[in-house]
């Protein structure tokens, strides 16, 4: 058996893989249309389906990290709504559709900070669930794996981590992982004990401790990580990090010269 990483290839193919298998979203989650044009939008729902409860719900797909994939979600929720439970009932008769308010699920492969604080605030009153996807191959033959994300409470405080390690571990690519753990010395040591760290859930601040200001970001994520760096212009730029090559040649130049600009 041969077991190795893979990526998918567009939206299309992941809708395919997940329709063939509709357990694949949730035990005893059951297909009703794909590609359900809507209005007033004119937009495509990408899955629509009823839960193991008999909620109708909404899925929206990426396979990338997308900040408009929630609100495009509530589009396609609001559409529901509008046309109303009746309406689905009696256009899929065969499928016992509850008397419940629809739910969103959002499937990709990461989500963004703003995402995820979004929904902390709309799940209160709508059922939203973040299910990050894992793509793998068996044989040739690509698999995927969907994994609840949490939603922070609402009056839960985000504590940030208390160790660097959580960031590094939390990348499950251990290529990736070891260049991430490398991209941090390597930003320290542009001024050696002078170059202070601050945590958050999301990010790891780099900051000058000459002017207290900050110069550099790491945002981990599952196979990637982010770098960021402020320019001349006070404007922060991002570059999708896999490799250490590619964060050395980030960090000796854009960074270097972020560092450079709040250390003066």
């Amino acid at each position: 058996m041969v077991l190795k990483d893979e990526e998918i290839e567009s939206e299309t193919e992941l809708e395919e893989i997940l329709v063939n298998d509709p357990e694949q979203i949730e035990e005893g989650f059951r297909l009703l249309r794909t590609q359900r044009r809507t209005t007033p939008y004119g937009k495509r729902l990408d899955v629509l389906g009823v839960d193991s409860k008999g909620t109708l719900t909404v899925i929206e797909l990426k396979i990338k990290e997308d900040e408009e994939q929630l609100l495009q979600a509530m589009e396609y929720f609001d559409w529901l709504l509008e046309r109303g439970l009746s309406f689905f009932r009696d256009h899929f008769s065969t499928q016992d559709i509850a008397n419940k308010t629809p739910r969103v699920i959002l499937v990709a492969p990461e989500f963004s900070e703003r995402t995820i604080k979004l929904c902390k605030y709309i799940s209160e009153d709508i059922q939203v669930s973040l299910k990050q996807y894992l793509c793998f191959s068996i044989d040739g033959k690509k698999i995927i794996k969907l994994v609840d994300m949490s939603i922070p409470s609402r009056k839960e405080i985000e504590q940030p981590p208390s160790k660097i390690e959580d960031h590094v571990n939390w990348i499950t690519n251990e290529k990736v992982r070891d260049a991430f753990s490398e991209t941090i010395e390597l930003i320290k040591k542009l001024d050696q004990n002078k170059i202070r760290t601050t945590l958050l859930p999301y990010r790891i601040n780099f900051i000058h401790s000459s002017s207290g200001l900050k110069f550099a970001e790491l945002y981990s994520r599952r196979n990637y990580f982010l770098l960021d760096w402020k320019d001349a212009d006070g404007e922060w730029n991002e570059a999708k990090v896999t490799t250490l090559d590619e964060a050395q040649k980030i960090v000796d130049g854009k960074v270097r010269k972020a560092m450079e600009l709040v250390r003066r």
